[in-house]
């Protein structure tokens, strides 16, 4: 949170603490964190993260100011500030959220606040292609996999829509308008299948199916909860 990143050993968690042989009676495990990485105030709060594959120890800090970083989580350093995806730019925007290219090294998506989309090479710093989601605020992001599966991603709006990107073409393939009743908090493809998952603030999870010639998504399942808070409620039923 903030300007402060904690860092967790997974391996630790369900174990209880030693205590001393005299002690009989168990007590509630409480994991301290690993360690801590502190960005400084020019930075921002930390908005997102990402583990590129095989970048062993290291992950990537983005930022409210629209700065990324990768850092060495066993060492607790910074390693490297990327500077390529804000060429050009004269005001800073916020990173919203931040993905690996599946099944290819080095490659970054980036997700703006403004709507912008990058894909970054990050071993050589280098911007590979930009897209504008005009709907705004790119709240989400996955890519589609499988063996054939063409090269999309699709990304989250704040208006309940998602964009699905060809990155073969380099353009928008389709707009789903109003998949969702207000912003779509994530979206997210089933590895190796045509199914996308979807949800939003409306408290809806939807699943689509890219079965058409044309690779459209299609609503085959969803699960509906009250989209806001109860305002009445009443019995049903026999009196028994």
């Amino acid at each position: 949170s903030g300007s402060e990143v904690l860092v967790w050993q997974l391996s630790d968690v369900g174990l209880e603490a030693k205590e001393p042989k005299k002690a009989q009676k168990k007590t509630t495990c409480v994991l301290s964190p690993l360690g801590k990485l502190s960005m400084d105030a020019e930075f921002g709060e930390c908005t997102a993260t990402c583990h590129p594959p095989t970048y062993l120890h290291k992950v990537l800090l983005a930022s409210s100011t629209g700065q990324l970083a990768l850092w060495n989580v066993r060492s607790q350093e910074k390693v490297h500030t990327f500077k390529s995806h804000l060429a050009g730019r004269k005001e800073s925007c916020a990173i919203t959220c931040i993905s690996e290219v599946p099944n290819v090294l080095d490659l970054i998506a980036i997700g703006f606040a403004d709507g912008r989309i990058v894909m970054l090479n990050a071993r050589e710093d280098r911007v590979v292609m930009e897209f504008q989601q005009v709907q705004g605020r790119v709240t989400a992001m996955s890519f589609r996999t499988g063996a054939g599966a063409p090269a999309h991603l699709v990304t989250g709006a704040p208006n309940g829509s998602f964009v699905v990107w060809d990155l073969d073409k380099r353009r928008a393939h389709h707009v789903a308008e109003g998949a969702h009743h207000g912003p779509i908090s994530t979206v997210h493809f089933l590895q190796d299948q045509p199914l996308l998952l979807t949800s939003g603030r409306d408290n809806a999870i939807r699943m689509w199916i890219f079965d058409t010639p044309d690779c459209l998504p299609r609503p085959i399942r969803q699960r509906c909860g009250c989209p806001g808070p109860a305002r009445r409620m009443s019995f049903y039923g026999g009196s028994d």
